[in-house]
């Protein structure tokens, strides 16, 4: 999914999911494409700037 969020320099991307797109694998993914992801913070997590809780 976020391979295909690719997009040209100087444009905003802001996904919103669920509390259960995380991982650090997704979040490197999203890190590098300087995106960020709105989404419930999981009882299991602690406060993250890239997630809305």
């Amino acid at each position: 999914m976020v391979a295909r969020c690719e997009r040209t320099p100087g444009q905003m991307l802001v996904l919103i999911g669920d509390k259960n797109f995380r991982g650090q694998e997704f979040e490197a993914q999203l890190a590098k494409l300087d995106a960020t992801i709105i989404r419930p913070r999981r009882t299991d997590e602690h406060t993250r700037t890239t997630q809305s809780a």
